[in-house]
C-alpha cells in the first residue's frame, strides 16, 4: 500500500560509516564552541540515539522537558535544532555541534548521575520534521539508520486553530500597533484547502461544481467556496483501497510541500497518516512510539514510562510535569487583540476539517497497525 519514498525523491547523501561508541576516542577539547572537524573528536554524534519529530502544536515542548529530566537523557541545547531540515550538517559544519556539545561540566554531571557505568543518549527535538519528512529521512537514514522516533499526535482540527493562535501573536508581537483585522482562520484554512484540491490531493472528494470553484477566488467568493466544500461528499472507502499511498497522493503531496501557503501548512499538517507514511516506508514500524497529546494530558506518567521504555532506559518518574507552552500560559502573557483574529474557529470551518481529517485519521489505525489508533478523536458535528 505504502508507496515507495526511494521511488519519488533523489538520493541526497552518501551513506557514512556508522558511528558507535567503541570506535571514538575522548576529545580534549573543553571549548564546546571550536568543534574539530575530524569524527572522532565529535563524541556527541554516536549519542544521537532518537527523534522526537513532531507535531508542531502536539506537546513536543512539554516533552523536551519531561524527558530532559531523565538522568541518562542529555537534551540538545535548544530544543529545535532543524540539523536535518534546513542546516544538513556534515563533518566540516559545526553547525549541529554547537547544540548537542555540552559543556564539560554537564557531562561531569551526567557522569555523577550514572556511576554505575551507564552511558546518557541525546536526541532532536525538531517538531517540523514528520511534516516535511520527504527532505529529511534520507538525511537521517543515511547518518541514524537505527534511531529511535517518537511522535506526539493531536485531534487535528484543535492543532491548526493552535498553530493559527500561535501565528496571530506572533504577528501582533512584532506590531504593537497594529489595528487592522489578520485574516480570519477560516480565510487561511480555505486558501490551504483550495491549494490542496487544485494539486490533487483532494481526489477522493466529490464538489457539486468543481468547474465553477476553479473560476472563484477566496478573496472575493469565500462564502460560495464554503458552501461547495460543506455540499461535498467524501469517499472514504476510494481514499482507504486506492488513493492513499499511491503514485498519484505522493505526487500532489510532495507538489504541496513544495508551495509556501500563507497558512503555513496549517491544515496539511494535520494529514498525519500521509506524514507518517514515507518515515514508516523508510524505517519500518519498530522503531516509532506514536503518542497523542490528549493521552499525555491525562495519564503523563504513563506516557513518560512508555518513553522511556521505548528508548531502551529503566523508567524514572518525572519530577516536574506543569506543561509548558501552552495556549493558556501564552493568552496570559501576550494575550491576543480581539480586534484583529479569530478568538473560536468558525463552526463551519470546523465541519469542513472533520470531513477531511476523519478518513485519514481511519487510516492511521492501518499505517500505525495498530487498533488503539481507531477513531482517535471526537469531531463536534
Amino acid at each position: 500500500m505504502a508507496a515507495s519514498l526511494r521511488a519519488t525523491t533523489t538520493r541526497l547523501e552518501e551513506p557514512r560509516e556508522k558511528l558507535s561508541l567503541s570506535n571514538l576516542s575522548e576529545s580534549n577539547n573543553d571549548d564546546y564552541t571550536n568543534i574539530s572537524s575530524q569524527d572522532d573528536d565529535l563524541d556527541w554524534k554516536s549519542r544521537v540515539q532518537f527523534f522526537v519529530l513532531g507535531i508542531q502544536k502536539g506537546g513536543t515542548t512539554s516533552l523536551f522537558k519531561y524527558m530532559g529530566q531523565h538522568p541518562r537523557i542529555q537534551r540538545p541545547r535548544n530544543k529545535e535544532t532543524h540539523c536535518f531540515q534546513s542546516h544538513f550538517y556534515n563533518a566540516s559544519d559545526p553547525y549541529c555541534a554547537r547544540y548537542f556539545q555540552f559543556h564539560p561540566q554537564r557531562l561531569d554531571q551526567l557522569v555523577d548521575n550514572n556511576k554505575n557505568g551507564d552511558d546518557y543518549i541525546t536526541g532532536d527535538f525538531s517538531p517540523g520534521y514528520l511534516w516535511k519528512g520527504i527532505s529529511v529521512i534520507l538525511r537521517i537514514q543515511a547518518t541514524y539508520p537505527y534511531a529511535k522516533f517518537i511522535v506526539s499526535l493531536r485531534n487535528p482540527v484543535d492543532r491548526a486553530f493552535s498553530q493559527y493562535r500561535m501565528q496571530q501573536r506572533n504577528y501582533q508581537n512584532k506590531s504593537q500597533n497594529a489595528t487592522t483585522a489578520n485574516p480570519s482562520f477560516e480565510y487561511l484554512c480555505l486558501q490551504e484547502l483550495e491549494i490542496m484540491r487544485k494539486v490533487g490531493l483532494l481526489q477522493h472528494w466529490n464538489f457539486p461544481d468543481a468547474t465553477k470553484m476553479n473560476t472563484m477566488s477566496v478573496e472575493s467568493h469565500l462564502d460560495d467556496i464554503v458552501d461547495m466544500y460543506r455540499q461535498a461528499t467524501v469517499n472514504s472507502t476510494h481514499l482507504k483501497e486506492s488513493f492513499f499511498g499511491s503514485a498519484d497522493m505522493m505526487l500532489a503531496w510532495k507538489q504541496l510541500l513544495q508551495i509556501k501557503t500563507p497558512s503555513r501548512g496549517m491544515v496539511q499538517k494535520g494529514l498525519y497518516a500521509l506524514e507518517l507514511l514515507p518515515w514508516l516506508d523508510a524505517f519500518d514500524r519498530h522503531p516509532f512510539l506514536v503518542l497523542s497529546l490528549e493521552k499525555m494530558a491525562h495519564s503523563p506518567q504513563a506516557q513518560m514510562k512508555r518513553i522511556h521504555h521505548h528508548l531502551g532506559l529503566p523508567h524514572v518518574p518525572v519530577r516536574d510535569l506543569e506543561p509548558v507552552n501552552t495556549a493558556a500560559i501564552h493568552e496570559q502573557k501576550h494575550p491576543v487583540s480581539t480586534l484583529t483574529t479569530t478568538i473560536e474557529p468558525e463552526e463551519r470551518m470546523q465541519q469542513i476539517l472533520a470531513k477531511l481529517y476523519r478518513p485519514f485519521d481511519d487510516m492511521l489505525q492501518v499505517v500505525l497497525e495498530d487498533d488503539q489508533w481507531q477513531d482517535p478523536w471526537n469531531y463536534a458535528d
